[in-house]
Order: structure tokens, then C-alpha cells, then sequence
């Protein structure tokens, strides 16, 4: 601190006789004042019950039983106490969450919740010069701890279900409806149900039924039919409360109700007695119709000794469900328990509810076993198809002398397969389904049927006689080939279905009387007929079913081959150059030598034979397209062969006219003027003319 300049002045004025200079006043005096110590201190206590939920912050603060009292100069009683806020404290737990389950536990500052409590003092204290907060925190300014405690919530426990068994004379395995009892726990702290942890033992409870309204413990365990009531000991509280450690068990209320129903136990009554009707009443062997007892749980469950049925156990009814005492007329009687027949052969009545089921049979019948026998044979052609059986060709035989006249449909044969009773053969018929009934109708009120020596007929197919018959044409032009593609047909009429497959050497071709095992060739008509392998192949058609012994397969095939044509010609490149003497023109035969082609693709060219010999004089002349004597003059001419050269070219080729069809050509001679000496030139042209 210093002075004023009032305060200067003041010393001044108060002393007078003194004159001061200017910095005669002078000095200066320091004033500290010290931060004050201040601090907080962590107390109390809380506690709430369990409720499942972690403990809020809210919770701690509950009631102002846990508070911070922090202390500093001027520190009031409005504003000595810090509330917690969350992240100022932590807990003892193993990670310093809030707990959840029941517990004492442990409450103590973070660092943050002093650094928060500090700035709270800082607050309130204030700050001095240079912002420095008037109060300072020692180390340990900050101490203490709280306390939280979370109590047992009050919960009660409920059992309940039902388990019904069909007695099977068995003791209760109870570990097996364990799972069956239904558990209700209820938070009554809270109001709410939670899901119970549970463990039983033989030891928890005891089994109970009950009288009227009260339970009755029972000893032992369930076995014969009745209720049941498992009901946990007082005791077993200590367990739950073990178990779920959050909550505080006093009881455990209801009961789980095992219920052991009664058996069913059925007398069974069956059996038969059959009795020819005589006009009197039947006497009727109870040891016919046997009893036996069973039951719905696998228990067995005896007759009891030395007990047989009689007459007042049973009923008898006929099919009209009328009560008969004494079964005379013919019919089926039907014979069942009554109630005192069951009376009298129950037993273990306590866990058994019994009732009857069956019935035994009375059957009182006429005459039976009377005999019947078909006899007769049916002879038939084979047709193709599945016999038909004339019942007109068989007879009944029946043993009581009374007649019956076999109808369409009485009658079928024994083997029934598909395709069966077609071929050539012997076949069994039957007395069919509708044969039997008709024949059991006969004086059907006195009479019964014995079938099983009935007999068999018979049917007989025989073989029918076909006819066959060849047949198939066809033709080429000559190829020099064998003939190929072509197989005749037979055709063959009969029943059923047959059909024939020629193949190679089962037909021969017959030319001019000549046989040809294998395709000819050569121009000409051929008659096609079956070799005897063929024939054979033929009648080995359904030889089983049809008579070829007597059989001629008619008709015959055709197959033309016919000539190629052959075209005789003067070939092209043909020609003769004579020189002009003025004498007549002389041909040289070896400048035109005919040339024989053919439209057979595989001979297009027929040589000549070497002993065709042509003269001068088997060719002509031709000018202007007639025919000219021998030329002496310059030209050109055309040269042909003459019908008589013609017909020695035709001649020398006969071998071959079996085959081909011969035509005729002409030549050109060309004839042109040239240098000194003149000169007579014979050229073939392409001029062609058809010699007849």
C-alpha cells in the first residue's frame, strides 16, 4: 500500500511549519492476505430393496442420508453440503459399476468428484487478485467414504400343472414330471414376476391326495389309479432363498397334481360253431368261443381260474338283431357278453374300468358241400385273337340231381394273362365268379356249393390255313450295275399278325428260263420268284398257329432292266484331205473310225470289236444333206456310213445289243478351195443324223 496524494496533502496541511518536497513522503507497505484452507468430508449411509436394476445416482441421494460436507471460511449451513452427481463417486465392486444384486457396498470420491467438489468450494469462496481462488486444498482434503446396502426384495412362489398317466402298475419315476411343474414366481417388493431358479430333489416335497377339501399326506410314491398333489416342505424356502440369493422366500403355495386314471380292461369274446340244420334246436359248446382279456397299458391281466362261460353269460342274436333263445332256423347267429358275464370274470376293479368287445358266431346251415362238375371240350380255329368261350359246349353236373344250363359268362379260362388263350392249343376253362352264383342260387335256401372239385373243360385251337402271295415291280435303264434297292413282298393273308422280311437268297431272278441266284445286270425283264429258302422263310411265318403243309405261295415279281442308248458317230476330229487329181474322191476308212457312246454312266464309251473290217464302200457322200454319187470336183463334202456299213458296225457289236440300244451318226465333209495344187478335203462336222 502507499499514500494518497489526498493523504499527502493532509500530513501537509497538518503541519504547517514544515515545508515538504515533492518525494519527501515516500514508502510503501505490503499487505498479504493468505488463501484459506478448505476441504470436504464423504458420510452416511442408504439402502433401498432389490429391485433388478443397476443403483441410480438418484437412488444414493435418496432421503440426504449420504451427503459431502465441505468446509471453508464463510462456508453456512445452506451451502455446506455437495450433492453427487454422477461420475463422483465410485463403488467397491470388482469394476466399479453401480451393483445390482443384494449387498452391502462401498461409496467412495473419484477424482473428478473432488476436482467437481473443489470448483463447488472455488465457487463459493471466491478469487483474490489475479483470479487466484481464495481458498487452497490440501492433499487430504478430501476424505471419508459411504455406505449403501441393497435388502432382499419380499417375493413369494407358486406351483402349479397337471400330468395325467394311465395306470401301468408302475412306481412314479418323479424325476420325469419334474419339468412338468409350473413355477410362478412374483416380486411383491416391486410388483412383478421374474423367472425363479429352481433345483428339486426327492427331499423338497412330499406327495399328498386329498378328503373332501384337506390334503392328506400319502406314503410312498404314486402307483394305483387316483390324484395326486405334490406339495413343497416348509423348508424348501431356505433353498429357494439360497438359489435367489436377491430375494426373500417365507413359502411356497399351490401344489402340482399328478392324476393316475384307471385302465381299460376289454373282455374279448370269438370263436365259431357251425351247425347242419336238423330242425331242432341247437346245442351250443360254449368251449368254442374263447375269452381273453386286454388292456390299454400293455398289463397283463389273467382270466381268474376254475371261471367258465355258460348259457346266462351271453346273448344270442339273429341278423335282424332279435333276441333268439334257442337257434333253430338256418342263418348266422351272432353271441355276445352281457353285463354278467363281465361281472363275472372281472378282477383288480381299483385300477381298471372293464367293458366287453367281440362277439362269436352260430352259424346253422342246410345241406352243403353239395358237388359240382363242369365237363366239355370246345374246338375252335385260331382266329388271332382271345378265344370265345361258347358255354353251349359244356355241361353242369350237380350233385343233388337238380339241373342248371351254363349262361354266357359263367365260364372263363384258367390262365387270365394278356395274350393268353390265342395260340394253337389246349386250354382250361373255369367256372367263373358269376358262374358260381348263378349255380349257388339253385335252391339256395337248402342248398350250399362245394366248387373246389368243380373240374375243368377244355378249348382246342387248331391252325388255321393262310394264303401267301409274291408281288413286287420295279425297273432301270442298264448301268452295268447289278440290280440293288429292290426286295419283292409277300403278302400274307391269315389271322393275326404276320408279316414276312425278304432278304438276300430267298428270292432268284428267271430270264428267258436262266436263274439268277444273284442281281443280274444285263438288260432284259426278269421274273422274281422265292428260292426255296424263301418258301421256306415264308411258312415259318406263325408256324405255330397256322397249317402251310398244303400251302402254294402264288404270284411272282417283275424287274425290267432296260438297254441304255448308244450313239454311233464319226467322231469330231474325223477328216481327210485328198489332193484334186480330177479323179473321184477314194475314202480312207482308218480316218473315220465310228465311235460307240452310251447314257450308262459307268460305260460311256464302248470300244469297237477288232474284227470289224470297214471298206471305202461302207461310207457315202452327202452334199447339201443328200446323198451324192463319189465327188471328183474341189469341196467339201459330208461323209456318213451307209446303211450296209450301219448294219456291219450293228453286226460287229451283236454281243452287245442285249445291252444297249444302238443309234446312228453322220459325218460332214468340209470341202475349201487352197493354193495350187488343189485339194480334196473330207472334215468331220458336228452334224449328227439318226440312221434307221
Amino acid at each position: 500500500m502507499k499514500l494518497k496524494d489526498s493523504s499527502i496533502a493532509k500530513i501537509q496541511t497538518a503541519n504547517p511549519n514544515y515545508s515538504f518536497a515533492a518525494d519527501a513522503i515516500s514508502g510503501e507497505y505490503t499487505y498479504v492476505i493468505k488463501q484459506a484452507p478448505a476441504g470436504g468430508v464423504l458420510t452416511g449411509a442408504n439402502s433401498r430393496a432389490y429391485n433388478g436394476q443397476a443403483t441410480t445416482t438418484a437412488e444414493v441421494n435418496s432421503n440426504g442420508q449420504i451427503e459431502v460436507t465441505v468446509s471453508f471460511p464463510g462456508v453456512t449451513d445452506a451451502n455446506k453440503t455437495y450433492l453427487l452427481k454422477d461420475g463422483d463417486y465410485t463403488w467397491n465392486t470388482l469394476d466399479g459399476s453401480a451393483p445390482t444384486n443384494v449387498g452391502e457396498y462401498t461409496i467412495i470420491l473419484t477424482n473428478d468428484g473432488i476436482s467437481n467438489i473443489k470448483n463447488y468450494i472455488i465457487g463459493l469462496a471466491g478469487r483474490g487478485q489475479n483470479d487466484l481462488p481464495n481458498v487452497a486444498f490440501a492433499d487430504d482434503a478430501f476424505t471419508g467414504s459411504a455406505s449403501y446396502t441393497i435388502n432382499k426384495a419380499e417375493a413369494t412362489v407358486t406351483i402349479s400343472g397337471k400330468v395325467e398317466q394311465t395306470y401301468n402298475g408302475q412306481v412314479l419315476n418323479d424325476s420325469t414330471i419334474y419339468g412338468q411343474i409350473v413355477w410362478s414366481a412374483h416380486d411383491t417388493t416391486n410388483d412383478k414376476s421374474f423367472t425363479l431358479t429352481h433345483d428339486i430333489s426327492t427331499s423338497d416335497y412330499s406327495w399328498y391326495t386329498k378328503n373332501g377339501d384337506q390334503y392328506v399326506k400319502f406314503t410312498g410314491q404314486p402307483v394305483n389309479a387316483g390324484t395326486y398333489y405334490l406339495i413343497f416342505n416348509r423348508d424348501y424356502t431356505d433353498k429357494l432363498n439360497q438359489e435367489n440369493p436377491n430375494y426373500d422366500f417365507t413359502s411356497v403355495n399351490g401344489a402340482f397334481t399328478y392324476v393316475v386314471n384307471k385302465a381299460t380292461a376289454t373282455l374279448n369274446i370269438a370263436g365259431s360253431q357251425s351247425t347242419d340244420y336238423n330242425g331242432q334246436p341247437v346245442t351250443i359248446d360254449y368251449s368254442n368261443f374263447p375269452l381273453s382279456i386286454t388292456t390299454n397299458n400293455g398289463v397283463t391281466v389273467d382270466l381268474p381260474a376254475g371261471v367258465i362261460l355258460g348259457a346266462d353269460d351271453v346273448v344270442i342274436t339273429n341278423a335282424a338283431g332279435q333276441v333268439v333263445a334257442q337257434p333253430t332256423a338256418i342263418g348266422t347267429y351272432t353271441i355276445t357278453l352281457t353285463d354278467n358275464g363281465l361281472k363275472k370274470f372281472t378282477s383288480q376293479t381299483d385300477n381298471y374300468d372293464w367293458t366287453t368287445a367281440g362277439s362269436a358266431t352260430l352259424s346253422i346251415t342246410r345241406k352243403t358241400n353239395v358237388s359240382v362238375t363242369l365237363s366239355g371240350n370246345e374246338k375252335l380255329v385260331y382266329t388271332g385273337a382271345v378265344a370265345v368261350i361258347n358255354p353251349a359246349d359244356f355241361k353242369i353236373t350237380l350233385g343233388n340231381g337238380l339241373t342248371y344250363e351254363l349262361q354266357a359268362g359263367d365260364l372263363q379260362f384258367v390262365n387270365t394273362a394278356a395274350g393268353a388263350n390265342t395260340n394253337v392249343g389246349t386250354y382250361e376253362v373255369e367256372l367263373s365268379d358269376q358262374g358260381r352264383a348263378n349255380i349257388a342260387k339253385v335252391q339256395a335256401d337248402n342248398y350250399g356249393y362245394d366248387f373246389s372239385k368243380a373240374g375243368l373243360g377244355t378249348v382246342t385251337i387248331t391252325k388255321a390255313t393262310p394264303s401267301a402271295a409274291l408281288s413286287g415291280d420295279a425297273e432301270k435303264s442298264y448301268n452295268g450295275m447289278p440290280i440293288s434297292g429292290y426286295t419283292p413282298v409277300v403278302t400274307i393273308t391269315a389271322p393275326g399278325n404276320n408279316s414276312v422280311s425278304l432278304t438276300a437268297g430267298d428270292y432268284e431272278w428267271v430270264k428267258d428260263g436262266q436263274i439268277y441266284l444273284t442281281a443280274p445286270s444285263d438288260a432284259g425283264t426278269y421274273t422274281v420268284q422265292l428260292t426255296q429258302s424263301g418258301i421256306a422263310k415264308v411258312k415259318a411265318v406263325n408256324a405255330a398257329n397256322l397249317d402251310w403243309s398244303n400251302v402254294q405261295i402264288t404270284g411272282s415279281g417283275s424287274y425290267i432292266i432296260n438297254q441304255a442308248n448308244a450313239l454311233i458317230t464319226l467322231p469330231a476330229t474325223s477328216t481327210q484331205t485328198i489332193t484334186w487329181t480330177g479323179n473321184p474322191a477314194t475314202i480312207d476308212p482308218a480316218n473315220f473310225i465310228p465311235e460307240i457312246t452310251t447314257n450308262n454312266p459307268n460305260e460311256k464309251i464302248i470300244a469297237l470289236p477288232s474284227t470289224l473290217q470297214l471298206t471305202a464302200s461302207d461310207y457315202e457322200f452327202l452334199q447339201d444333206g443328200k446323198v451324192i454319187s463319189t465327188p471328183s470336183e474341189v469341196g467339201t463334202y459330208q461323209v456318213r456310213l451307209t446303211q450296209a456299213g450301219w448294219q456291219k458296225v450293228q453286226n460287229a457289236i451283236a454281243a452287245m445289243l442285249t445291252t444297249l440300244g444302238i443309234t446312228k451318226a453322220k459325218a460332214i465333209i468340209i470341202s475349201k478351195r487352197q493354193a495350187q495344187p488343189l485339194l480334196l478335203m473330207v472334215q468331220l462336222q458336228q452334224f449328227t443324223q439318226e440312221i434307221q
